[in-house]
């Protein structure tokens, strides 16, 4: 296989270069977190380096006339996989929701990342060059890895995730895809090397690359290092390994590495049971949803949007909160399924399938170039570094594939750009046979053309200019959101509303920041605010009918406005989302009393409990029905049990002691109300019902 080499070294070329090698190390690294998501960093680096790797390429494919029939044939596995990724985009309702856009505007760049990748990162130069920086990067994460675990992390997300190491990534699952990705390429280093010194060097980096994985505590990421090294040395020893001693101790290594992950899983799943059966109830409200649309899919990046609706109830008790989404459903191939469909699935799998064979095959290419040298009666084979980097990025890109059969990080940046990176690297570039060059014009095409290509080029440099000012404002959108949170806060509201405000107005897609600013208007309660969150919820369900918690905050607007038919219809649907949220059920239980239908106040008052029997209001409340229904002995057992979960709870010692004259026991009310006087000494009914009892 003869060495490719590289075009003209135009400005195009250089800028390529440039970005690519950044993104490589930047979108690993780099981490703020000063921004809602401490990773929109990263988000924002891939999405403007996307968009010049994907312009540079373009003026590189003209320049060197790669658009041709037989380039098309060769690349018809991804040009198909995009086409109908474009296709189920336009046919999604939600269109102007974020999580659409977002997951589009990704596909295009990833596209966009491995074409270039495929080119020019494929040859034989820049394969080892992307190789050698990739160890740099992965040396540099594991560094900071370990300050974490030592508790040295100087940073304020220092213990997010408690003992579990997550490095620059800022999710433990996300910092183990990419230890997955990179730790046969170590082995690749460390079998290239001859130098004693070096392999210890990088002996020692794989073992901290196997210990960094293990203190993640991503199960996946244990299969997933499990499957790396299993493909690492079915290859090494298939393709490189002559020696019989050697591919015992490969074979070795890779049975007890297996053993040990799958017991290390085993053992951490029996003590989280939780996590397994999470993802068994994720899966099969998933498969429920891809009922709804088998065949074609529900529509590009609208998991996260429907699956409100079909999510088991049992879920909301494993994950104890309610305020979060679910945006994911912990396998990738059910997420693929979910949005393109058994069409989008079977392109998919065609595509790797295509490019892992264009790999093996550009691997047989490079062995075919060995050198086979007998010294005293032996035979050394003397192979060409790029079979060992080849081998490592074959084998990382197979352990991702098997980690995301537990995890779906490939639909987070800080996966899903080496994913496509690797794609690019393994498959190579469609290189024209003498028989094709008589045919296919491989230079640019005649003069007539001229003024077509730069009328392109304007377009391709204009667009990629709106596209990196529109990446940056998105940035600064996450910015101003976060910075809305904290004085929301802090109740400072109209600094509040005006961040908020800000981050909608760079980032018109984002749904949250609408949401976020409809609770400020919400708690705020001045006058004019409640139709304000009234119509930045409606906002919000325009673009994700089934956003958490929104029909809950509409019902507390219609609420305070005593519009109780309203509010009892919202909160119907929260209930339909999500019904074993006790605030649900204890407003709805105010809602009955004032409408004076005390049996259905006291059933939601009792629901809330069960759902959370540590909330002292709830019985506070429940006190109250009966106080109502004159049960005064029942009603002085719930505020006794109020005051058990909250002694400083002063409505229970305000209505026990109201419970206590009418039973005559002046002593016993003279007490409650001597406390809730301590406490707020001012209050004239208090003072007043004291009066009226003092001896």
């Amino acid at each position: 296989m003869a060495a490719r080499k590289d075009p003209p070294f135009s400005f195009p070329a250089k800028l390529m270069n440039l970005t690519m090698y950044f993104c490589i190390a930047a979108v690993a690294l780099a981490f703020y977190l000063l921004t809602y998501d401490s990773c929109q960093i990263k988000i924002t680096i891939m999405q403007i380096g996307g968009a010049v790797i994907l312009a540079t390429w373009l003026f590189r494919a003209m320049q060197d006339g790669k658009f041709t029939r037989q380039r098309l044939r060769w690349d018809l596995p991804i040009l198909l996989y995009l086409l109908w990724g474009l296709m189920v985009f336009l046919k999604t309702p939600y269109k102007t929701s974020y999580s659409v856009v977002d997951e589009f505007i990704r596909l295009i760049y990833y596209i966009g990342i491995y074409l270039a990748a495929s080119d020019y990162f494929s040859q034989d130069r820049k394969l080892v060059v992307v190789a050698n920086l990739l160890l740099v990067t992965v040396g540099s994460t594991i560094l900071y890895g370990f300050m974490q675990l030592l508790g040295i992390d100087p940073f304020g997300w220092s213990g997010a995730f408690s003992t579990r190491a997550f490095s620059t990534f800022g999710n433990p699952n996300f910092y183990a895809a990419f230890l997955v990705l990179t730790g046969p390429l170590i082995l690749s280093f460390l079998f290239k090397t001859r130098n004693k010194m070096a392999r210890v060097r990088y002996g020692l980096l794989f073992a901290a690359n196997t210990i960094s994985l293990f203190i993640t505590g991503s199960k996946g990421g244990w299969l997933g290092i499990a499957g790396s090294i299993f493909f690492f040395t079915m290859l090494m020893v298939k393709y490189v390994v002559h020696n019989r001693r050697l591919k015992t101790y490969l074979v070795t290594f890779t049975m007890a590495a297996i053993l040990i992950s799958a017991f290390g899983v085993y053992r951490y799943s029996m003590q989280r049971k939780d996590s397994l059966y999470f993802r068994l109830l994720t899966w099969r409200s998933t498969i429920r949803m891809i009922e709804l649309n088998p065949v074609t899919g529900n529509g590009l990046g609208t998991f996260r949007l429907i699956y409100p609706a079909y999510r088991d109830r049992e879920i909301f008790r494993i994950e104890g909160k309610h305020q979060t989404e679910t945006q994911h459903p912990e396998n990738e191939y059910l997420e693929i399924i979910n949005d393109q469909g058994l069409i989008g699935i079977g392109l998919y799998i065609w595509l790797l399938g295509t490019i892992l064979t264009r790999g093996l095959v550009r691997l047989k290419g490079y062995l075919a170039q060995t050198t086979i040298l007998r010294k005293k009666g032996q035979t050394e084979y003397q192979l060409k570094p790029q079979v060992y980097y080849l081998i490592g990025y074959i084998a990382g890109f197979l352990g991702l594939l098997a980690h995301n059969l537990f995890c779906v990080n490939l639909r987070f940046v800080s996966s899903g750009f080496y994913f496509w990176l690797f794609l690019g690297v393994i498959g190579g570039a469609f290189i024209p046979t003498t028989a094709d060059a008589k045919t296919i014009p491989i230079k640019a095409g005649p003069q007539r053309s001229n003024l077509w290509q730069t009328t392109v080029k304007i377009f391709i440099v204009a667009l990629t200019i709106i596209s990196i000012i529109v990446y940056s404002r998105f940035f600064m959108a996450d910015y101003h959101h976060n910075i809305g949170i904290a004085y929301s806060k802090m109740r400072s509201w109209e600094d509040a509303i005006q961040e908020f405000q800000t981050s909608i107005n760079l980032n018109p897609f984002f749904v949250m920041n609408r949401y976020f600013l409809g609770n400020v208007y919400n708690d705020r309660g001045q006058p004019g605010d409640d139709q304000h969150a009234l119509q930045c919820y409606d906002e919000v369900l325009a673009r994700a009918p089934y956003y958490v918690m929104v029909h809950y905050q509409r019902g507390v607007v219609y609420m305070k406005t005593r519009n109780f038919q309203e509010s009892l219809r919202e909160f119907g649907k929260a209930l339909k989302l999500d019904p074993v949220y006790p605030l649900t059920y204890f407003r709805i239980g105010l809602i009955f009393i004032e409408l004076n239908n005390l049996d259905k106040a006291l059933l939601n008052f009792e629901q809330a409990a069960k759902l959370n029997p540590e909330a002292s209001d709830i019985y506070v409340n429940i006190g109250n029905v009966y106080l109502l229904k004159n049960m005064l002995s029942t009603a002085e057992n719930n505020y006794r049990q109020a005051l058990k979960l909250d002694p400083a709870n002063l409505n229970a010692h305000r209505n026990l002691s109201i419970v206590l004259l009418r039973q005559n026991r002046k002593a016993e009310a003279w007490r409650e109300l001597r406390i809730l006087q301590q406490a707020m000494p001012n209050d004239p009914d208090v003072n007043k019902m004291i009066k009226s009892i003092s001896p």
